[in-house]
C-alpha cells in the first residue's frame, strides 16, 4: 500500500498484522495483532491454521487452540476439543505429522461443549483458562519435539532410539540443523561431537532430559 506518512512520497509500506498506537512522545506502543495469531517460544503460530489440521482427525469434532500462561510456566500451546475422549493422547502425534513441532499443542482437554460467549462466538479465553485449570502433565513431551524434527529432516519418524541418523539418510548438514533445531525447541545444546560418536535419539534425549 503506497506509504502516506510526510516525507515518504512514491514509497510504499506494508501491513505487519500488528495493532500499535502512536504515543505523544512520538514512541510507538504495541497493542497486539489485528489477526489470530500468537507467539510460542519465539514463532509465529495461527490457531486457526492449527484447528484445521485438528478437525481434519477422526473423532475431532471441534476444537478451540490458544496460549495457556500462567506464573509457574511460560506459555504453552492449548488445545479444548470436543469429540472422542480416547483421541486425546493421539491429537499431538497426529498433529506433529503435519505441522511444525512449535505448533502442535503441548496440552491438549477434552470437553462436552465449548465455551461461548455472550454473543454465541467461541470463547478462546475461557477455553485456555479450562485447559489451564486442569492438573494435567503435558502430553507431548520431550521424546515427541525430537521424534517430529528427526521426521521433519529425514521425512520419517526413528523406529528406536537406536536407530542411527545417518544410515536412515542424514548427512553433516541435516546433523547441525537437527541440532540447532533441537537446541531451539527444547533449549538444550547437544555438541555436535557427541551426536557424530552416537547418532541416535537415544544420544539427543539423554541430553534434553540432563542425563549426559
Amino acid at each position: 500500500m503506497p506509504d502516506d506518512s510526510p516525507g515518504a512520497f512514491g514509497l510504499r509500506a506494508y501491513r505487519s498484522g500488528d495493532r500499535a498506537r502512536l504515543l505523544d512522545g512520538g514512541e510507538i506502543e504495541y497493542a497486539g495483532r489485528i489477526d489470530d495469531e500468537i507467539e510460542v517460544r519465539g514463532h509465529r503460530v495461527s490457531p486457526s491454521e492449527v484447528e484445521l489440521a485438528a478437525r481434519g482427525m477422526a473423532g475431532v469434532t471441534d476444537c478451540i487452540v490458544g496460549l495457556v500462561s500462567s506464573d509457574q510456566q511460560p506459555g504453552r500451546l492449548g488445545m479444548l476439543y470436543v469429540g472422542d475422549p480416547d483421541v486425546r493422547s493421539s491429537l499431538p502425534v497426529h498433529l506433529a505429522k503435519r505441522l511444525p513441532a512449535h505448533m502442535v499443542p503441548t496440552l491438549v482437554c477434552w470437553t462436552e461443549r465449548l465455551p461461548l460467549s455472550v454473543t454465541g462466538k467461541r470463547d478462546r479465553a475461557a477455553a485456555m483458562r479450562a485447559i489451564d485449570s486442569e492438573p494435567s502433565p503435558d502430553i507431548l513431551d520431550s521424546t515427541s519435539v525430537v521424534d517430529s524434527i528427526w521426521a521433519r529432516l529425514l521425512g520419517q519418524r526413528p523406529t528406536s532410539e537406536r536407530e542411527s541418523f545417518f544410515a536412515t539418510g542424514g548427512d553433516s548438514l541435516l546433523a547441525m540443523r537437527l541440532l540447532a533445531s533441537v537446541e531451539h525447541e527444547t533449549g538444550v545444546r547437544v555438541p555436535l561431537s557427541d551426536f557424530f560418536d552416537m547418532p541416535t535419539t537415544g544420544t539427543l534425549m539423554s541430553f534434553v532430559k540432563g542425563i549426559a
